[in-house]
């Protein structure tokens, strides 16, 4: 349904929501990612210490994209999920929710196990996460994936 305008009010407040990552360091933030810009070449950030799995978009402050960011899960390191004591269904509702409160966030996954691929060749990069059903067995199988392709 519409969203009120309380709603609307915060999610269009703009805030640190993580002050140990980049949003606790804005200015340097955009100085680095600055650097990047100027380089005129694709640019592929690769993160893993969140042990969840997203993909976002890497943005100056004007709005300007820089580049991307992949992210990818633990395959047995708990997550976002285990330190606010979701269940499955809880985290794939803040998952599916965080994008729309989150401007450049694309994807996330905040309640699998796995780990990512990346193919890259002279032309593309594709990022696949792949997600596992059991993490305490070696019989453990990948049940499945989420792919994403960067053109240059």
């Amino acid at each position: 349904g519409a969203l009120s305008e309380q709603e609307l009010a915060l999610i269009n407040t703009v805030m640190p929501y993580n002050l140990d990552a980049w949003d606790g360091y804005p200015i340097e933030r955009e100085q680095v990612l600055t650097q990047l810009k100027s380089i005129g070449k694709p640019v592929i950030a690769l993160a893993g210490d969140t042990h969840n799995a997203w993909h976002n978009k890497l943005t100056l402050k004007d709005g300007t994209e820089v580049g991307v960011e992949l992210a990818t899960p633990g395959v047995t390191s708990p997550g976002m999920e285990h330190y606010l004591s979701m269940g499955d269904e809880k985290a794939k509702t803040l998952a599916d929710d965080l994008p729309l409160l989150i401007e450049d966030l694309q994807y996330c996954n905040l309640h699998q196990r796995g780990f990512m691929t990346l193919t890259v060749s002279q032309d593309s990069a594709k990022a696949t996460w792949h997600y596992v059903d059991a993490i305490l067995t070696k019989a453990g199988k990948v049940v499945n994936t989420h792919s994403f392709e960067i053109n240059a």
